[in-house]
């Protein structure tokens, strides 16, 4: 099953959905996790040896951006045993700078460049198989 949104203009025409999201339905969802305060760590400064002697003499070869470590984490959810972690700079999760499943409540993420992101993650319970003997 999947959710859509499709128009039609003042002539009829209809005009096709941009996008269309699976739907799925659950009989027993699980709550969603409580974020607590994450945390954000500058890399390590590493000893540059004398390299900085030549980035005061070519500025433009500096970087720009500092890459930091996000910590995040949150309160266990009962009844879920790994839980689905996407981090996205835009509100609605198109193209995800992050998707990831975990098994526990903490989630590092490297790499992180300083700027507004979005976190959604849910809890989920891993479905057993069962067998027919």
């Amino acid at each position: 099953m999947r959710w859509n949104v499709q128009g039609r203009d003042a002539n009829g025409y209809v005009i096709p959905p941009l996008y269309s999201y699976p739907l799925y339905i659950r009989e027993a969802p699980l709550a969603a996790p409580r974020l607590k305060v994450p945390v954000l760590r500058r890399p390590a400064r590493v000893q540059d040896r004398g390299a900085a002697h030549w980035f005061s003499l070519l500025p433009q070869a500096q970087a720009d951006e500092i890459l930091y470590q996000a910590v995040f984490s949150w309160e266990p959810v009962e009844g879920a045993d790994r839980y689905v972690i996407e981090i996205s700079a835009s509100p609605d999760f198109r193209h995800p700078l992050v998707n990831t499943t975990v098994n526990k409540n903490e989630f590092s993420w490297k790499r992180g460049r300083f700027a507004e992101l979005l976190l959604a993650g849910r809890g989920r319970k891993q479905k057993r198989a069962s067998r027919a003997v």
